[in-house]
């Protein structure tokens, strides 16, 4: 606050936080039995208060420079000896123009700006979300007749933002397993829409448009199991767009990590030997054990799958 009028407060205060660095650096290693508990709140406060910090320094620092005998040597004399000494610098002086008024004027910006902050970024979230509607021709599809939907920036429905490789795959999973396996993971409604957006991209590409690249879903498209790279490894499944020929072994990786797809009934048809049971359990233990350990992790009793 006052380092403008005492430089040397600067270095006071370099110095005060090297020293107390190094120092709290010593007491964790060498003393504290537990760190303190710190949460979030500490480092949010900091970084709320500390712009209006800027705002005292650069007024305190107007302040310090605006004393008319500092620059200006101007000197008031007394009339009796032992009065006390006038410097001429009050509060009207602020309104004086000089040199210090670059630092008041700026002070002042930066203060309405913290203080308005929040109504400006909001004003440019709304006006954003504005064109982005303006643009897509309405309202999402996703808050039509919504009103408990809070406002939130502006997204591209799920199936526009889905990759074409992971929506071209997921479709040809979904019909595997309605035409072999005689069950369904998609709802029909869905499953008619990704069609549909499969059917507008390749149109698209037919006609040599570029498709575009906005906002799309990063990593995985799907909650499906099979989908994710580290458990098509771990279970040896081959996705069905990779198959060449009819892979046995891929179709039980499906089916048994699908059962609850398929009725009461058909599953109490399903039976399994007592060995092939061993070896399913040895399977997904192993499958999973793996995994973890790359990771570095491990679970208690997960032995008892082998």
């Amino acid at each position: 606050m006052f380092g403008t009028g005492m430089p040397i407060l600067y270095l006071i205060g370099l110095l005060h936080f090297s020293f107390q660095y190094i120092m709290d650096r010593i007491q964790l290693f060498y003393r504290f039995r537990k760190p303190p508990c710190y949460d979030e709140l500490l480092c949010s406060t900091v970084s709320d208060v500390l712009p209006y910090a800027a705002v005292v320094h650069l007024l305190v620092g107007s302040w310090m420079l605006g004393v008319p005998q500092l620059l200006r040597k101007k000197l008031i004399p007394l009339k009796n000896y032992g009065d006390t000494k006038l410097t001429g610098h009050d509060l009207g002086s602020i309104f004086e123009i000089n040199h210090t008024t670059p630092m008041v004027v700026f002070g002042v910006l930066i203060l309405a700006f913290l203080l308005c902050k929040d109504a400006l970024i909001k004003s440019y979230q709304d006006f954003k979300k504005a064109r982005a509607l303006k643009k897509s021709g309405g309202q999402p599809w996703f808050q039509k007749g919504r009103t408990d939907i809070p406002d939130a920036e502006y997204l591209k429905p799920y199936l526009k933002a889905m990759p074409p490789s992971g929506l071209e795959s997921a479709i040809l999973e979904e019909e595997f397993v309605r035409n072999k396996l005689g069950i369904k993971i998609i709802p029909d409604s869905t499953f008619e829409r990704m069609k549909e957006r499969k059917k507008e991209i390749d149109e698209k590409l037919g006609k040599g448009l570029k498709l575009s690249t906005n906002k799309k879903l990063m990593g995985l498209p799907t909650y499906d199991i099979l989908a994710n790279p580290r458990y098509i490894q771990m279970f040896q499944y081959f996705p069905v767009s990779t198959r060449a020929t009819q892979d046995t072994e891929s179709t039980k990786a499906r089916i048994a990590l699908n059962l609850a797809y398929f009725p009461l009934a058909k599953i109490k048809q399903f039976k399994m030997e007592e060995e092939q049971i061993g070896f399913l359990k040895q399977a997904i233990g192993s499958a999973i054990l793996r995994g973890l350990t790359q990771k570095g992790a491990m679970i208690p009793g997960l032995d008892i799958l082998t």
